[in-house]
């Protein structure tokens, strides 16, 4: 590409820009929001006409007028934005317009194989058939890259950002499959503002800025320093926070106590004035769950807020509106501007009643105010009028940042700040919310960058798994510590140089590199519960736990045993076929599977005798039979986060002539509770009230659900066993002795045994 010229109205954006790629190397494309970066590559893909210069592929002139010619050319490329549609599948969303036909057909079994194939290909744990929308934005951004990677006679591949929303083992997949491209010939163009990234993946840097081309550099010969002052044309230094800035003495404006629901497990935290407090933890440790919660975006099932020391009620986000709180989401183009509106209707919306006389809206005072923060903020717009979706991502943000501090919001929560923004505007909006603090505003602030962390905190909490596992004053906080929090019980025990050791089930990636030093040294680790998933093999000698499918099998057997059940079942006809819903949380945890596996086979055996049985929902259990009078119908959701789970709630509860529902483990448990309502629907004059549940586990919210009577009851695991034959497992280990896996069985509890003693021991709080 050489002296590309684009025009806007009023915007040169492309100024004799000029690119090239090689076949075989990754070539990373960098510059600030507004550089031109994706208008060049918009021309190249066919989406833009260049208004001037040439285009050359493999040597010879081209003149790509559409995306289907830059497509044959062998160009793909992976958009910045989500492109993908939320009512289709992932599998109908990857072929869309190369579907394959059967005569006049689009043949979807075949369409679905090809989607798994390629997924797994990719190592993308995701089922071809589930709706879009039932995906995270990181499972969606996946689902982009294997839609551009469909293309078999792909040489050029563009990717805009594609590591934007995924996380670090998601990132070294991604990394992988580069590197496998590379191998084959494929020129990659790398734009990403991760500036560390550019140094494990790229080969050359190019760098613009106002719609020129400024350099190129080999990245083996250049530092990110350079790259940033090629960008920026001046010199940003990110030095971490030394000590705090909050006042001595400052008061508490915010403070959270016991806060509990599906995904947040008894988080307490204090807030002060003119703090800013960062929350670390991987994906899924419950970081923005917490935010939702504060936010009133989520329902709490329990726990307290406090705003300057008086509990407020937060169940909408008016409420937490109302209180003073202010919810940047990560997602800020879905949940945090309306693109469609200008940037001054976008500031009023949170104050519009502040702009009305009467029934009549203000438009000059909106515009007035919003011209007064555009200025107090500098966002990089022509006129307050602009839309929103046409802003660069950094002033979008602004914008979000304007609507709450035009509502004067004491408390802002900022989810993922700088997620997508390139690092010219990170540091002004660094400088905004150290401006913002100083006026007396406090912050929470969440990020999965540990650097921007230190830089910006005043003390950081840890969070793993829901819990909030430490809370760090930046005096102390390093990335070290800030890791260590999720493993240092681990750590401490591997310091006293133990002869065996019997370890807890972790789903964290942390413990790896122990069990790897653990296996050695010699020393045997039993695992109990579900044991370690993903652990280096032999690395865990034996465990300790419940065979799943057993005592799943045992909810099926309590099932049949209710007054009604069996009658039900006999009573259904091929034209009224009563349906048994199972709801897993995830389909790649084998313990959950094996749950899924052990209820549908019990259950088949059990209804057998009562009618013609089929599976239906889920090809892994799916069964071919025809005119069936009892259907055990299976959804697994798409992710194992909550708002997943929900919706495949949500989707078992429309299934008509729904009967009885069996949830395999407390996610799924969570999952249903806040499809129906927190478990009121499930209440006598509640909507589902007649419906028959059954959970697996013992968390609080499902004890909960079966002493209120909407659960029937529930498969617990035997807690005790299981860590005493732990013990006694890593005992004989210790000594040589040959150690297997032991079976701890289960027991099924309802409202009338809970509070046994024999029952009370295995599902205590």
């Amino acid at each position: 590409m050489e002296g590309i010229e684009k025009v806007f109205p009023g915007v040169h954006a492309l100024n004799q820009a000029r690119f090239d790629l090689r076949a075989g190397e990754v070539h990373a494309l960098m510059g600030e929001n507004g550089a031109g970066k994706s208008t060049l590559m918009k021309v190249l893909t066919g989406i833009y006409q260049r208004d001037g210069g040439t285009v050359e592929v493999l040597g010879k002139p081209v003149n790509i007028q559409s995306t289907l010619e830059a497509q044959d050319l062998g160009i793909s490329m992976i958009h910045q934005e989500l492109n993908l549609m939320r009512d289709l599948s992932i599998a109908q969303n990857i072929f869309i317009g190369r579907e394959p036909m059967r005569g006049f057909l689009i043949d979807q079994k075949k369409q679905n194989q090809m989607a798994r194939e390629l997924l797994t290909s990719l190592n993308i744990n995701l089922d071809p058939e589930t709706l879009v929308k039932n995906l995270s934005v990181a499972k969606q951004q996946m689902v982009e890259i294997a839609k551009a990677l469909s293309y078999e006679k792909t040489r050029i591949l563009i990717m805009d950002e594609p590591s934007a929303a995924l996380t670090e083992a998601e990132i070294e997949d991604l990394f992988r499959f580069i590197r496998e491209l590379r191998a084959k010939g494929v020129g990659i163009i790398y734009i990403s503002h991760r500036m560390n990234e550019l140094q494990v993946i790229s080969d050359r840097i190019t760098v613009m800025r106002d719609g020129q081309h400024i350099g190129t550099v080999n990245t083996k010969d250049t530092t990110l320093d350079d790259i940033i002052s090629m960008m920026v044309g001046r010199v940003i230094y990110e030095e971490p926070k030394h000590h705090s800035n909050v006042k001595e003495g400052a008061p508490v404006v915010l403070e959270v106590k016991n806060l509990f629901s599906p995904q947040v497990i008894n988080v307490s935290f204090s807030l002060r004035q003119g703090e800013i407090l960062g929350i670390a933890g991987l994906m899924g440790a419950g970081r923005t769950e917490l935010a939702r919660l504060i936010s009133g975006a989520d329902k709490r099932i329990s726990g307290d807020i406090f705003m300057h020391g008086k509990p407020v009620t937060i169940n909408t986000p008016r409420d937490s509106v109302e209180a003073g709180i202010g919810y940047l989401s990560e997602d800020r183009k879905q949940y945090g501007l309306c693109l469609g509106l200008s940037v001054a209707n976008n500031v009023a919306l949170p104050t519009l009643e502040r702009f009305c006389k009467g029934l009549i809206v203000d438009d000059e005072k909106i515009k007035q105010t919003s011209n007064e923060y555009k200025g107090r903020i500098y966002i990089r717009t022509p006129t307050v009028d602009t839309l929103a979706i046409s802003l660069s991502g950094g002033n979008q943000q602004k914008v979000v940042i304007s609507k709450w501090l035009v509502r004067d919001t004491e408390v802002l929560i900022f989810d993922e700040p700088t997620r997508g923004i390139d690092v010219g505007a990170k540091n002004e909006i660094y400088k905004l919310m150290n401006q913002l603090v100083k006026e007396g505003k406090s912050i929470i602030m969440i990020s999965s960058e540990l650097p921007e962390l230190l830089r910006m905190s005043d003390r950081i909490a840890v969070m793993c798994e829901g819990m909030m596992t430490g809370i760090l004053g930046i005096e102390e906080a390093t990335q070290e510590k800030i890791i260590a929090l999720q493993v240092e019980a681990l750590n401490g025990e591997m310091a006293k140089q133990p002869v065996a050791l019997a370890l807890a089930a972790l789903s964290t990636e942390s413990v790896m590199s122990q069990l790897a030093e653990l296996k050695e040294k010699g020393i045997p680790v039993i695992g109990f519960d579900s044991g370690v998933p993903n652990a280096p093999e032999g690395s865990i000698v034996a465990t300790a736990s419940t065979n799943n499918q057993n005592a799943a099998g045992l909810a099926a057997e309590e099932f049949l045993k209710l007054e009604g059940y069996a009658d039900a079942l006999k009573a259904a006809t091929p034209e009224k076929p009563v349906v048994l819903a199972v709801l897993s949380q995830d389909a790649t945890s084998e313990s959950v599977t094996g749950r899924t596996t052990g209820f549908v086979n019990k259950m088949s055996e059990l209804a057998a005798q009562y009618g013609t049985v089929a599976v239906r929902g889920h090809d892994l259990w799916a069964t071919q039979v025809e005119n069936p009078t009892i259907i055990i119908h299976v959804e697994i959701a798409a992710t194992p986060e909550i708002g997943d789970v929900t919706n495949s709630a949500n989707a078992i509860l429309n299934l008509e002539n729904l009967y009885s529902v069996f949830l395999s483990n407390e996610g799924a448990v969570n999952g249903f509770l806040a499809a129906t309502n927190v478990g009121s629907d499930l209440a006598d004059g509640g909507r589902y009230q007649d419906l028959i549940v059954a959970g697996f586990d013992a968390g609080l919210p499902q004890k909960n659900a079966v002493r209120e009577g909407w659960f029937v009851g529930s498969v617990t695991q035997d807690p005790y066993m299981i860590g005493y034959l732990a013990v006694e497992l890593a005992h004989k280990a210790s000594k040589g002795e040959p150690v297997a896996d032991v079976d701890t069985g289960a027991q099924w509890y309802t409202a009338e045994n809970i509070d046994l003693p024999e029952i009370a021991i295995l599902v205590y709080d």
